[in-house]
């Protein structure tokens, strides 16, 4: 199991950084050696799905630039997969004004 902080800055239309922490929920270490990926859906008007990959910055932080193409109600699925391809999900709704 893991435990995972998500930030968006500057959480406004436009370009974006994307930010996951994980750590080992059962012993409080950085989980390293993880995919991780999220996808970007916008709630309020059907305009598909982005999906974006966050490479490791060591230390159990994973950090990508990504766009959200405008303001409003915004879902993200954060995927994590450990090398023995076992999937971990976390989901967040999202708010953005311009």
């Amino acid at each position: 199991m893991f435990q995972i902080q998500f930030t968006v800055t500057p959480n406004h239309p436009g370009l974006n950084t994307f930010t996951v922490n994980v750590g080992d929920a059962s012993s409080g270490k950085p989980a390293t050696n993880l995919h991780v990926q999220l996808s970007t859906t916008m709630l309020d008007m059907a305009m598909g799905t982005d999906i974006l990959d966050l490479p490791s910055g060591g230390n159990g932080h994973y950090s990508a630039q990504g766009a959200l193409s405008m303001a409003g109600n915004w879902e993200i699925h954060i995927l994590l997969r450990t090398p023995d391809a076992l999937l971990h999900e976390a989901q967040v709704h999202l708010h953005t004004q311009s």
